[in-house]
């Protein structure tokens, strides 16, 4: 069973500070398993918010998954699915997952 959001969320939280923690202080191997663990669990995130996504239909790739949050606390924080590889920024949003993921699925196929 897939962990939930916050939990990501807590651990990625918790990782980034003891990087920032310990930065300048430790070796290039420990920085790279720094960035492995945060690349993993970003990579974890993407996956549960385009769970139920269907590959892009230009290049069949699965799609990215991510909740975008605004610069300012004016506007709310978006979930958005979309295709990396794809040129043309191919992508839906929606306020929850899944609507995202809904949205995605409903674009056009060509």
């Amino acid at each position: 069973m897939p962990r939930d959001e916050a939990t990501i969320n807590a651990e990625m939280a918790k990782l980034q500070a003891k990087y920032h923690e310990e930065s300048g202080t430790f070796t290039a191997a420990k920085a790279k398993s720094y960035g492995d663990g945060l690349k993993s669990l970003r990579a974890e995130i993407s996956d549960l918010i385009s769970e139920g996504a269907e590959p892009c239909p230009a290049c069949k790739n699965k799609p990215h998954g991510m909740l975008k949050t605004p610069a300012t606390d004016k506007a709310p924080a978006k979930y958005e699915v979309g295709c990396l590889n794809c040129p043309g920024g191919r992508r839906a949003q929606g306020w929850s997952r899944s609507e995202a993921v809904a949205a995605w699925n409903k674009l056009p196929k060509a």
